[in-house]
């Protein structure tokens, strides 16, 4: 065994009370002061003659039996009354090499010599070792005469009588019974030896009248501690072990108390374990402690088990599988016996203090729990099989062992943490995170956890190859499946860019991953679709690929207006914690030169189709980077596309963390669209304009607020304002021609501005259907409106508002072609209310087809 494991924990023996000096062990004593007063009591009441009433400790493994015989010792040495009447004696644990009544004799022969040397008669301790080796070796009865003959003499020359603390008494009773009742009458001898011993269980001849100890003894069961006396367990230890947080915890949160007592079931070796846990802080690794402490509790917990009946092995085995309480009745159909026999076994494992009954909801039923959860948390951990599952024993302990504010900060501090190169180490990394994860209430923090666990999981070659036997994706990890597909297949894109060397001549695989990786504009399966095709590019395509993508990166950086900010989101779309949504427009991995390159087709205004626009993706970013504004940015662009009060309402809660415009003008936008209270939207639209500097876009949006504000030279000023910032932003032009629309006096402005946003980018439906408005409004121009829509809905074949502005211009001389038009519209969306409006008033004025 790794000789780590022998350690005492922060200098506490947890299993030999004997590696603890003196003073240690007086000063951790705390919970069984009680029974040693009584104890005490009793050895002062009888003094050094008559008789005197012999004890047997019974308990559990754990309860604290050893330690309370040791203290018992120093009580009797340290008290003078006490000292000068009695003589304590210790043993081993475990007296193995009792098997006649001579080895139990010279074993006490052997204590006494021990207590001899320990108070400095040493002479007088090497004489009695002399004397030993003068006893027969062959002839026991000989042997066991003169060694009881020699333990009395020499007893009776230190002048006290012998109390002897023996541990696992049952033992040393099983292997004497033949010698029981002369074992009997030794001890009932006036001045004989006093036992005071221990055991896991009172053996049967205690409770049978025709055996020598019946009713010997008097028994103390040793239960678990109470909540009280837990907590002095903890402050003691605490204060030995220069603690002061542990105190300061069950100062400030009563309930960890609760907790600390429902998982230890009181057993003190439990809680002295569970203290290392606690004392360790947030930055201990409870993972490696807590394998460690189920690992030492192993020996306890295992003989505890194979100690009971078969059946009671099938109930218990039910019982902690199950983990939460059960009734007797479900119980039984778990473990595949009869609800007799359960309800049976249970009585006998409550009584036995394995089993607890619990309120059981829903109903008045009895439900029933294994009463120390640190031994169901053992058991879980030794019988799950899949990862998830088998990690189930570290997740109901953290639920248990601390509050929901601290795993969110053991969670936060472990994310900081990326694991190592080592695969064993890097397993046990991506187990704790999705432990964690677990043990989190639903929260953006359990999608990091689970995200990086994920994304280390799949890029390590040894373990990705080991995913289908770690994890259930789909059964019970389905919920997993998202980010396990999305780091897969970023996974192999990255390998074929780095396995792609012909098409990199002007550039490395590092340099291209980098920012393919983090392109906001494609989903992951398109990357990878991109990846896939680099094998046969041709150099002027990867080339013409390669600019588009550090244009769209670049976009995103003038888009957002911090470079800091921007590098975040690049960097949460590259980890794969934000992903963009499929398009709705065909996608093609890599176009031919004749083809419009990599989503010049794409809108590089408002940027909805990109990975911006996932909150949820945000969250979960801004908990795995530390960056609080994403999702400020993620609402800004959902609100973009649909003005929601409840995403007005959250948006408004982030701006307190923000350092981009987009945010405080999209919020004033979309609360200006709801009419929210003025004085807000103008605090949002002054501080978004203070923030815009060279951020043409926050300056469009801002001309738009003011538009909707009705306040139009101050949305002039900041149209003109965008266009100066970026003299190629196109929706800046035609918010700035809509605007101008208005006043006829100023047409000319009006249509120059559209058609300047025409000239940098043809293909821009709106611009040319904004144009085809304007001119429709001179009959002079009527051609030329006419040819502005045709070239809208050349550019765009579904965009509605061209096929309506063409409906209303043609109605004028040629119905049936306008009602054509109208119909169109209707035809690509058959939800567009203005459409129908439209064709409804053409066809009115047609008495024939009132009906229609």
């Amino acid at each position: 065994m790794n000789d780590s494991l022998q350690k005492p924990l922060d200098g506490i023996a947890v299993y030999n009370p004997d590696l603890l000096s003196k003073s240690q062990l007086v000063a951790l004593f705390v919970a069984r002061g009680p029974l040693l007063q009584r104890l005490l009591d009793d050895l002062r009441h009888h003094g050094a003659s008559g008789s005197a009433q012999h004890h047997l400790l019974v308990g559990q493994r754990g309860m604290g039996k050893t330690t309370l015989l040791r203290r018992l010792r120093y009580a009797i040495d340290d008290e003078p009354e006490l000292s000068r009447y009695w003589l304590p004696l210790t043993f081993p644990e475990e007296q193995y090499n009792v098997a006649r009544l001579s080895d139990f004799y010279l074993n006490c022969i052997d204590a006494l010599g021990d207590a001899l040397e320990q108070s400095g008669r040493h002479e007088e301790a090497a004489a009695l070792d002399a004397a030993v080796q003068t006893l027969p070796n062959r002839d026991e009865a000989e042997r066991a005469s003169q060694g009881l003959r020699l333990l009395m003499d020499e007893t009776q020359r230190t002048g006290r009588r012998l109390v002897l603390l023996i541990d696992n008494l049952d033992l040393i009773l099983d292997r004497l019974k033949n010698d029981g009742w002369t074992l009997r009458e030794l001890l009932s001898q006036e001045r004989g030896p006093v036992i005071v011993g221990a055991s896991v269980q009172a053996s049967e001849g205690l409770f049978d009248y025709g055996q020598p100890f019946y009713d010997y003894f008097q028994i103390h069961e040793l239960r678990g501690l109470s909540a009280d006396e837990t907590q002095d367990v903890l402050r003691r230890l605490a204060r030995e072990g220069k603690a002061p947080e542990v105190e300061r915890i069950l100062d400030r949160d009563p309930a960890r108390l609760r907790t600390l007592h429902n998982l230890t079931g009181g057993n003190p070796r439990t809680i002295v374990l569970l203290y290392n846990v606690l004392a360790t802080g947030i930055h201990g690794d409870v993972r490696s402690d807590l394998q460690r402490l189920l690992d030492l509790s192993t020996p306890l917990y295992k003989a505890r088990f194979e100690a009971l009946s078969a059946q009671a092995q099938q109930v218990m085995d039910a019982l902690a599988i199950h983990w939460d309480p059960t009734t007797a009745g479900e119980l039984a159909e778990l473990a595949r016996l009869e609800t007799n026999v359960v309800s049976s076994q249970l009585n006998r494992l409550v009584q036995d203090g394995l089993v607890e009954k619990v309120a059981y909801f829903p109903g008045k039923k009895t439900g029933f729990q294994v009463a120390e959860r640190f031994f169901n948390i053992w058991y879980l951990m030794r019988a799950s099989r899949r990862l998830r599952q088998r990690l189930i024993w570290l997740v109901e302990f953290l639920r248990m062992f601390f509050t929901p504010d601290e795993l969110r900060e053991r969670a936060r501090h472990h994310l900081k943490n990326a694991g190592d190169s080592d695969p064993d180490r890097r397993l046990k990394h991506i187990e704790y995170s999705l432990a964690l994860a677990q043990a989190i209430p639903d929260d953006p923090l359990k999608g990091a956890l689970e995200s990086t666990a994920l994304r280390s999981l799949v890029g390590d070659e040894s373990l990705r190859r080991e995913i289908a036997a770690l994890l259930d994706l789909e059964g019970k990890d389905a919920s997993l499946k998202g980010f396990a597909d999305r780091h897969q297949m970023m996974d192999v894109a990255r390998q074929k860019v780095f396995a792609a060397k012909p098409a990199f001549k002007s550039w490395s695989p590092d340099q291209f991953w980098v920012v393919l990786s983090g392109c906001p504009s494609f989903t992951p399966a398109q990357k990878l679709a991109i990846a896939s095709a680099l094998d046969n590019i041709q150099e002027d395509q990867f080339v013409a690929v390669k600019n588009k993508l550090i244009a769209n990166i670049n976009h995103v950086t003038s888009l957002i207006g911090s470079k800091d900010l921007a590098a975040t989101v690049i960097e949460a779309i590259r980890q794969g914690y934000m992903a963009a949504t499929e398009k709705k427009r065909p996608f093609t991995a890599i176009p031919s030169t004749d083809q419009a390159v990599v989503h010049d087709e794409v809108d590089l205004g408002y940027p909805t189709h990109w990975a911006l626009e996932d909150l949820e993706g945000a969250r979960i970013a801004t908990e795995a980077l530390g960056e609080r504004e994403l999702p400020a940015l993620a609402l800004a662009v959902r609100l973009s596309t649909r003005v929601d009060s409840d995403m007005i309402s959250e948006l408004w809660q982030e701006l307190a963390h923000c350092r981009s415009p987009i945010p405080y003008v999209q919020w004033a936008y979309a609360a200006a669209q709801t009419r929210l209270d003025p004085a807000e939207i103008e605090w949002a639209a002054t501080r978004g304009a203070s923030l815009c500097e060279r951020n043409g876009f926050a300056w469009g949006l801002l001309g738009n607020l003011r538009t909707i504000l009705e306040q139009p030279e101050q949305a002039e000023a900041a149209y003109r304002r965008a266009i100066e910032v970026d003299p190629n932003y196109v929706h800046a032009y035609c918010g700035l021609g809509n605007l101008l629309t208005n006043d006829e006096a100023r047409a000319g402005e009006a249509e120059a501005a559209f058609r300047r946003a025409i000239e940098v980018r043809p293909t821009y439906a709106y611009a040319w259907d904004c144009l085809g408005d304007l001119l429709a409004k001179d009959r002079a121009r009527a051609s030329e409106a006419e040819a502005a829509y045709q070239r809208a809905i050349e550019v765009d074949p579904n965009y509605v508002h061209a096929y309506c502005g063409l409906g209303n211009l043609l109605t004028n001389d040629e119905a049936r072609a306008g009602e054509a038009a109208f119909r169109r519209a209707i035809e690509v969306r058959p939800t567009y209310a203005y459409a129908w409006d439209c064709l409804g008033d053409l066809l009115a004025k047609d008495r024939a087809r009132a009906s229609e």
